[in-house]
């Protein structure tokens, strides 16, 4: 008789083996797809979880994903005055030119402030003849305005030609011009993140109920540790010191500096310019005559220069010398209004 038991064995071990790589293969999809889903809820919880972007100087503040990146870029002169941030879901890709675009799976918002504008609302902006906007732009803004809440306040906003993957809103309010918009690198990528603009958004407040982050100094030493010139006027980086109330003239410095923190602050041909010497008080230790702004300032960072020069020429041992020239200014905000030499007896 034939035994029959050892096919009877390896069957058996043939269907267990079977069922084990169906069951491991289920296993192995599972915890691949599980992975999957481990990603995207991540992600999705980035996106729930909040930052804070607060920026007092703008008036505003907003809450995007923790997730996605941003960066800022302003001016506060008086005559282009703006501020600008663009919150990204991913870095951008440089070019080899040195600019930079999004990638095409990326999405960009953008919120863009503009000081100094004198109307009440954006319909008044637009029927003003200054602004030189032709009359088919006109006509085509003013069918695209309505009153949406921003900031829990009413506000007649331009909303945007109508056109596919767009969201925008310019609208102004406090003397400044706030544009947000999103744009996207497709359309599923638009319909992705149009959620996250909208709760960007819903999540503007308006700081104008906070104290005036505006700045007045008057006869106020500081320290210029750079000058660029910007078209027609300076763009000076200054570090404000405080008087030394223990000064002895050759014993110890007359200022002392208590906050290091470095101001951008501006000076244009209207600023008023003073150097020491005779003046009305017929005193040579007191800044009271009256200097070109433009001669002022090319002094002063011929001074600069010279003084880093001679530092580097002695190999930064010089101890006594500081790189830097202390003046003396009246300031308002971000701008001078008047810079003095600081003339000591």
């Amino acid at each position: 008789m034939k035994n029959n038991h050892g096919f009877g064995t390896l069957s058996i071990f043939i269907v267990i083996v079977a069922v084990l790589a169906i069951g491991g293969g289920g296993y192995y999809i599972r915890t691949k797809n599980d992975s999957k889903n481990d990603i995207d809820n991540q992600k999705y919880e980035d996106d729930l979880s909040k930052k804070n972007y607060k920026n007092v100087n703008a008036g505003y503040s907003i809450d995007y994903p923790v997730s996605w990146f941003l960066s800022e870029s302003s001016d506060y002169s008086i005559q282009k005055a703006y501020n600008v941030i663009n919150i990204q879901n991913m870095k951008v890709v440089d070019l080899s030119e040195g600019g930079w675009k999004l990638k095409n799976d990326g999405t960009q918002i953008q919120i863009n402030v503009t000081y100094n504008i004198d109307y009440a609302n954006y319909e008044e902006l637009l029927k003003d003849p200054s602004y030189a906007l032709s009359p088919n732009v006109v006509a085509e803004r003013m069918a695209n305005l309505e009153v949406i809440k921003i900031g829990g306040k009413p506000l007649q906003a331009f909303t945007g030609l109508k056109v596919p993957l767009s969201r925008f809103y310019s609208f102004i309010y406090n003397k400044k011009m706030y544009s947000i918009g999103i744009s996207s690198g497709g359309e599923e990528q638009f319909n992705k993140d149009k959620k996250i603009f909208d709760d960007i958004v819903s999540s503007f407040v308006f700081l104008d109920t906070e104290e005036s982050p505006l700045e007045n100094f008057h006869n106020q030493p500081g320290a210029v540790k750079s000058v660029k010139v910007q078209g027609n006027q300076w763009l000076l980086e200054v570090d404000l010191l405080s008087q030394n109330p223990e000064w002895l003239p050759g014993v110890n410095e007359p200022y002392l500096n208590q906050n290091t923190k470095l101001r951008n602050l501006i000076v244009t041909k209207d600023t008023r310019a003073y150097v020491c010497g005779l003046g009305l008080d017929n005193n040579d230790t007191t800044p009271d005559v009256l200097q070109d702004t433009t001669n002022f300032m090319f002094n002063t960072q011929k001074a600069i220069d010279r003084t880093k020069l001679e530092i580097q020429y002695r190999g930064g041992q010089a101890e006594l010398m500081t790189d830097w020239e202390t003046l003396d200014f009246d300031i308002s905000g971000p701008n001078i209004t008047a810079i003095r030499n600081i003339c000591l007896p």
